[in-house]
């Protein structure tokens, strides 16, 4: 049977540094060699200890690319799924994000978008470009179009 203190204090630096999904350690562990079994048991240690909690995770994640990434919460959610974060403190992080704030990063990003297209020609080009581009950032449609429409961009 392997040892399980070197990697418990792997995990714990690791953890230590910032917050990791459940997934993220569990798949660290076992690409430094940790059998399956005691890497889920290292898991439960680090959860007990407050090394490592998905919903702590989601909530940092989520403020800190909605306020300094400006992402939408289309891809914060997306981003959270695939590091393996159940869909209840997803929700419970999203909730946090202030809509009002949110809404005014959007704008602030539709403009500044807006500004870095004007050497494009054609209007219907670079509104399409805009709106990829705001939907790559993980906005909705309808909150695009409507931004849109808010700060009279639709010449």
């Amino acid at each position: 049977m392997i040892p399980l203190q070197p990697f418990l204090d792997k995990a714990r630096r690791w953890c230590s540094l910032q917050e990791r999904s459940a997934l993220q350690v569990l798949t660290r562990l076992q690409k430094e060699g940790c059998p399956l079994p005691q890497a889920t048991e290292i898991l439960d240690i680090l959860q007990q200890e407050g090394f490592q909690d998905d919903a702590r995770l989601a909530q940092v994640y989520a403020r800190s690319k909605a306020v300094h990434s400006a992402w939408g919460l289309a891809k914060i959610r997306q981003a959270l799924q695939l590091m393996g974060v159940q869909d209840g403190p997803i929700a419970e992080a999203l909730a946090q994000i202030d809509a009002d704030a949110a809404l005014a990063r959007l704008d602030k990003t539709l403009l500044q978008k807006w500004d870095r297209l004007q050497g494009e020609t054609d209007p219907r080009q670079r509104k399409a470009k805009l709106v990829r581009f705001l939907q790559q950032k993980g906005y909705s449609l309808s909150q695009i179009f409507a931004a849109i429409a808010r700060l009279k961009l639709d010449t």
